[in-house]
């Protein structure tokens, strides 16, 4: 393949036609699926450590250890949009009503209003390593740091400390359920740990899930599910299916496996 080096992250469009890959050969890779060929090359000055889709999957969105943030339409030759604000490496890179939010390994949690070109910063005392974004509220986030932490933050506020696990410099990323009921994250013991989002000390953990670090956990998205948000006038049945017959749940971890969990949230 185009990758001669490891794959930091992968992402998905949502009809499954093509796919982004991210490398630490300083490019990240546009695919047709159907083809199994390489459509475009997204060029970085370092390794891309994270991809996205966003603007409604109609442009790319990469990080990079250059500390640049870069927008890639797959029919434009080079970057449509480059943001530099970050003092080190780009962790990861998602979006949430037309916010794209990036964290950073110097500490921060950028969160860029792309229709009002407001940019807003939370500041960490240690490297973040992802934000999983509430569906429910605009300014709501769980994330990753390495002080051995996910945090819970609303307007700027933390809100919630949730601890147990430990990163040991893995970069381990957090996530909620799909019903925002729980916090789920990784371990560099190779378990995975599980609090409720209204209780931290209410801790349950899949002991030795893996054999090695646990880097990421990533949830289906049911078809009542649109766009990784509830809709209103289908939030109960959503929830009510979602309790009876669970989520699938995929982790990731250092020793080279993908283990597939039926999460129940109730």
């Amino acid at each position: 393949g185009p990758h001669n080096y490891h794959v930091n992250d992968v992402c998905l469009s949502s009809d499954s036609t093509h796919f982004v890959s991210a490398g630490a050969e300083h490019s990240a890779f546009y695919w047709d699926t159907v083809e199994g060929k390489v459509v475009r090359k997204f060029n970085h000055g370092g390794g891309v450590e994270c991809c996205n889709y966003v603007a409604e999957q109609s442009l790319v969105c990469t990080g990079s250890a250059d500390r640049s943030v870069r927008f890639w339409d797959h029919r434009a030759r080079g970057p449509i949009s480059i943001l530099d604000d970050a003092k080190d490496s780009v962790s990861s890179v998602s979006e949430h009503n037309r916010a794209v939010v990036a964290t950073s390994i110097d500490g921060a949690v950028r969160t860029y209003d792309l229709r009002r070109g407001i940019l807003k910063t939370d500041y960490f005392a240690k490297p973040v390593v992802n934000a999983c974004l509430s569906s429910a509220t605009d300014d709501c986030y769980v994330a990753s740091v390495l002080d051995d932490s996910v945090v819970l933050v609303e307007h700027g506020d933390v809100l919630a400390n949730y601890r147990g696990h430990a990163c040991d410099s893995y970069r381990i990323h957090c996530t909620f359920d799909p019903c925002e009921e729980f916090v789920l994250c990784g371990c560099s013991s190779g378990s995975v740990y599980c609090w409720s989002l209204s209780d931290p000390k209410s801790i349950i953990t899949a002991p030795k899930a893996h054999s090695g670090p646990v880097t990421a956990l990533v949830f289906s998205n049911p078809s009542l599910l649109k766009g990784g948000r509830l809709a209103r006038d289908l939030e109960k049945n959503v929830r009510d299916l979602l309790h009876q017959q669970g989520s699938l749940l995929v982790s990731g971890g250092k020793d080279g496996y993908l283990r597939v969990w039926r999460f129940y949230a109730s």
